[in-house]
């Protein structure tokens, strides 16, 4: 045989060797991973996933089968009501939500195209809800005439805001799919411990609907703090598209 060849074959081998032992996940040969998170809820599933809390998910892999992650959400939603006919009621509200959260998982592989996952995250919250309406009713105003209370017809001007700030605790476990060499796909389940303070204000106003005028009962208000701790399960709490670099 040439010499050459000999010496090109013998190069060859080692790396023939190393291709063949090659990892079959190659998610450990990349330690960044950066991809897109939704939320979905699944009572009324059709009806309240129209407008997905989206958000941006960070790991870095430090061990071969550990990785740490760092997750960012942000919603925004407005939604409006209006009353041509100038019955029931009509508004229009404003609601966000900001979140992040710090956590470790671990993988354990079951195929060269599937791993699964588990961990834990804490991570903080602040919501905002604005909402202001306006409900046609049948109002009792004073007859300046007689002294006497009168029905007819008015409405309620109405301003609610609530603001929340939160902690979250969030064990998890998932299975992940591997699309391609740098893309993958994962579904999350999770049980999620929540801590929150509720700062509650509401503002009302009675008119009279033919003069715009406020009613002698015209004003409401409420203001209020309370707190909340509760425990959910979520059997489909996150979908994420993680790519690779």
């Amino acid at each position: 045989m040439n010499p050459l060849a000999c010496l090109l074959l013998a190069a060859a081998l080692p790396l023939a060797a190393t291709a063949q032992t090659a990892p079959a996940d190659s998610a450990t040969t990349y330690r960044h991973q950066l991809g897109l998170t939704a939320s979905p809820v699944l009572d009324g599933f059709f009806k309240n996933n129209r407008s997905l809390p989206l958000g941006l998910m960070y790991k870095r892999q430090t061990k071969p089968n550990q990785a740490l992650r760092v997750r960012a959400q942000l919603l925004y939603r407005y939604f409006e009501q209006v009353a041509p006919l100038q019955i029931g009621e009509e508004y229009h509200e404003n609601v966000y939500r900001v979140e992040a959260a710090l956590g470790k998982e671990y993988w354990l592989p079951i195929s060269s195209r599937f791993i699964s996952y588990a961990g834990g995250e804490i991570g903080a919250y602040y919501d905002n809800n604005q909402r202001n309406s306006k409900r046609y009713q049948q109002i009792q105003v004073r007859n300046p005439s007689t002294g006497q209370l009168e029905v007819t017809k008015g409405y309620v001007k109405a301003k609610q805001h609530f603001s929340t700030t939160g902690i979250l605790l969030q064990p998890f476990a998932g299975i992940r799919f591997r699309l391609s060499a740098r893309l993958y796909t994962e579904l999350e389940s999770a049980i999620v411990f929540n801590w929150s303070r509720t700062h509650f204000k509401l503002s009302e106003k009675v008119f009279e609907y033919t003069t715009g005028l406020p009613a002698d009962y015209s004003e409401g208000k409420g203001d209020n703090t309370y707190y909340n701790f509760r425990v959910n399960l979520h059997p489909i709490n996150s979908l994420h598209l993680i790519f690779l670099f």
